[in-house]
């Protein structure tokens, strides 16, 4: 999950049949019976969009064999509406089994056919063997009947250089969610300046920049390095509440003190480092915190399934409240090798892309029927695209007829 952004969930408007979770006998399984709502409309002919994964189907069975694992978990009893059609959860199990199944025959006639034969091909089968359905809006909706409908954003896992103990030059502790108590809602401040966690047991690893830290709060996770010792050892921290306080992005305030001149990461984390003075005024303004524990995996999204780059996405989970789902989307992602020059000069290119994804996160920020977060994983192109996501597009989604 996406920390304060993503994290910060609000309670579930229910529609119709309300779904239910319960323990099974089984052991760590669940039932999950009822009946789940999507905002969506069956999409017309001239909606269809051509399907062509722009990464030819990289990381999609990582993806799926995901999901599948967790849904092994849990016994579908339930249903789903797409539009106006009702299906088996189960369904959707299928869905992704089908996708994964043609997406292995696209490999196999690459080796026999033209490219475009074999999109061609597969573009054919998707027809056959899916329904469509598109965000159903209505007139007060953003982007009603507009061409692309919905707004993309991106996240992605940052990576930070830690020690396990504290050091000069790495004094800023990244903290687990401590005990309910009088500190447990402590805010930013009182966390990172007057160090009210110091010595509580919840002191995981220690980095050396507050900026840094702010970012993992954003994403809701990341990856640190330790370093020191024989050998640099690194483990993936995963979201584990918040504090409960009010998030702000710093880089508003920021804008609005005069301190920046725009909202890059780059400019906001140049003025802290020459400001040090400034430090306390302006992390004051979010006194949202996030605490984290160590996963084996990339950060889970918010049903506990490994995020995967490229493929996962998170939709407003009041909407789209069953996670899982198979979609393909659209929209427009920075060229490669681009960075901080064209981030500061405004001068970033873009091209489009297409591709299918799987809906398995959720967070605050992210409201409407058309609405997405792609999560881009992890590197330099990851962050890049991350913080330079911000395009209108579609989302499709698809359950297998």
């Amino acid at each position: 999950m996406r920390g304060w952004v993503r994290g910060l969930l609000l309670p579930l408007t229910l529609v119709s049949c309300t779904p239910v979770l319960a323990k099974s006998k089984g052991p760590g399984s669940e039932v999950v019976a009822g009946t789940f709502q999507t905002p969506t409309r069956l999409a017309q002919a001239q909606e269809v969009p051509k399907f062509v994964d722009d990464l030819d189907f990289t990381w999609l069975e990582t993806a799926v064999l995901r999901q599948l694992a967790r849904f092994e978990k849990k016994h579908l009893t339930g249903f789903i509406y797409y539009g106006q059609d009702k299906y088996p959860l189960s369904r959707v199990v299928e869905s992704l089994e089908l996708l994964s199944d043609l997406a292995r025959q696209y490999k196999t006639c690459l080796s026999v056919d033209s490219k475009i034969e074999c999109q061609t091909r597969f573009h054919q089968q998707v027809i056959g063997g899916f329904n469509i359905y598109v965000p159903h809006l209505a007139p007060k909706d953003p982007r009603y009947e507009e061409k692309e409908t919905t707004f993309f954003t991106g996240y992605y896992t940052p990576l930070i250089k830690v020690t396990d103990r504290p050091h000069p030059d790495y004094p800023h502790a990244i903290h687990s969610r401590p005990p309910k108590g009088a500190f447990s809602k402590a805010t930013r401040v009182e966390i990172d300046f007057d160090h009210v966690l110091r010595n509580s047991g919840t002191e995981m690893f220690f980095a050396k920049d507050l900026f840094d830290l702010y970012i993992m709060h954003v994403e809701g996770g990341g990856k640190v390095e330790v370093q020191g010792g024989g050998g640099k050892e690194s483990y993936y921290l995963s979201y584990d509440g918040t504090n409960k306080q009010s998030f702000r992005f710093i880089s508003r305030y920021m804008m609005e003190k005069g301190y920046i001149q725009d909202r890059s990461n780059a400019s906001q984390h140049q003025f802290l480092l020459e400001n040090p003075d400034k430090q306390r005024e302006i992390y004051e303004y979010c006194p949202s915190y996030v605490f984290f524990k160590i996963t084996s995996t990339p950060p889970l999204g918010s049903d506990g399934v490994p995020l995967t780059d490229n493929r996962s996405i998170a939709t407003d989970s009041d909407l789209y409240r069953f996670k899982g789902g198979l979609a393909f989307v659209s929209s427009y992602r920075p060229e490669e090798g681009q960075g901080e020059a064209e981030e500061r000069a405004n001068t970033i290119k873009y091209r489009p892309y297409s591709r299918f994804v799987l809906d398995q996160d959720t967070g605050g920020a992210i409201k409407g029927k058309s609405r997405v977060d792609l999560y881009w994983g992890e590197g330099d192109y990851a962050s890049f695209a991350a913080h330079n996501s911000s395009h209108f597009g579609n989302i499709f989604w698809l359950i297998k007829k």
